[in-house]
C-alpha cells in the first residue's frame, strides 16, 4: 500500500491553565471534548529520499 487515508479527529478545548514552566515547555491543565467532526489526511509514500 503506498498511500492511505486517516481522519484527524477535532477536539474542543473548555478549559485551559497553565500552571508552569519546565524548561522550554509549559506544564497545563485542561478540560477537552472531542467531538464528531474530522479532516481527512491523505498520505502517499515517496521512493525519493529528497524533497524539494
Amino acid at each position: 500500500m503506498n498511500s492511505f487515508m486517516i481522519k484527524s479527529y477535532a477536539k474542543i478545548n473548555l478549559a485551559l491553565h497553565v500552571t508552569g514552566k519546565k524548561k522550554m515547555l509549559h506544564k497545563i491543565e485542561s478540560i477537552i471534548s472531542f467531538i464528531d467532526l474530522h479532516d481527512l489526511i491523505y498520505l502517499k509514500k515517496i521512493k525519493k529520499k529528497i524533497i524539494k
